[in-house]
């Protein structure tokens, strides 16, 4: 399991310092990157959230050029930033992670695809760590989205089947 990347600051992340900071790491790089906004980053950069604590992103790149840049970046400007290779966190393991998402049109880049995480896997994630900021996020989600129970009771059970076979190999 891969570590993310991560930088101490005491400021929140608005979406404009977000948006900045990708316009950084785009000019710098030479080569495509897709990148996936997920939590209160991915609520940020779709105005449902004002601010985030940090900057949380998946990401498919050459791993250690790109971690590289995003850290050296991240702490000039000195920003919170978690960037991950894949999703795994506690029981959740997301494999379909990158095919989950939607493309952000908002900006454009010309070597990052900015993507955004959808919202059945972004709540599941949250009901998973649930901090207080996280219950927000999720009733935000539901109160701005149509959201279908039936669908997210199926997500749940996909990725938890998937957990029960990866603690199966384990034993």
């Amino acid at each position: 399991c891969a570590l993310p990347i991560s930088i101490l600051k005491q400021e929140l992340v608005l979406k404009q310092d977000c948006i900045d900071y990708l316009k950084t790491i785009d000019n710098l790089i030479g080569y495509e990157v897709t990148l996936v906004a997920i939590g209160g980053t991915a609520l940020s950069l779709i105005d449902l959230k004002l601010e985030t604590k940090d900057m949380d992103f998946l990401y498919r790149s050459p791993q250690e050029e790109f971690e590289g840049l995003c850290r050296r970046v991240a702490e000039e400007r000195a920003y919170v930033l978690d960037i991950f290779p894949k999703f795994e966190m506690s029981f959740m393991n997301i494999p379909d992670w990158l095919e989950r998402s939607e493309v952000y049109e908002d900006v454009s880049f010309r070597n990052i695809d900015l993507r955004i995480w959808n919202f059945y896997d972004i709540i599941l994630t949250k009901v998973d760590r649930l901090h207080r900021t996280d219950e927000k996020d999720i009733e935000t989600i539901l109160r701005n989205n149509a959201i279908s129970g039936d669908v997210l009771q199926q997500r749940f059970e996909y990725l938890f089947s998937i957990y029960m076979k990866s603690e199966e190999k384990d034993r």
